[in-house]
């Protein structure tokens, strides 16, 4: 497809999956990921993309990699669903949430 592109004088270029992304030289060279620390695992991290467009005085970057798995399973299962304590006791028990 590209090739028929090309000798249409047509602009384009291959749309990338991100696992194409991120060993790519000119993603790495842009910066457009960064290791983020994990907070439940002390040393570990996790790769994120970065935000675009990088500006020099202001570059942005991610702080955190969000709360822990499950953080927040009392809000949703019992604020939001309306599961009682036990039943979100039970769940947790089981190795369901």
């Amino acid at each position: 497809m590209l090739a028929a592109l090309e000798q249409a004088q047509v602009p384009a270029g291959p749309i990338l999956s991100v696992a194409d992304q991120v060993g790519h030289p000119q993603f790495e060279a842009r910066g457009m990921f960064e290791r983020v620390p994990v907070p439940t695992d002390p040393g570990d991290t996790v790769l994120l993309p970065t935000f675009a467009p990088k500006l020099t005085a202001t570059p942005g970057g991610t702080e955190w990699a969000g709360p822990p798995l499950g953080a927040h399973n009392r809000e949703v299962y019992g604020g939001l669903l309306g599961m009682s304590e036990a039943e979100i006791d039970d769940l947790a028990s089981r190795g369901v949430i």
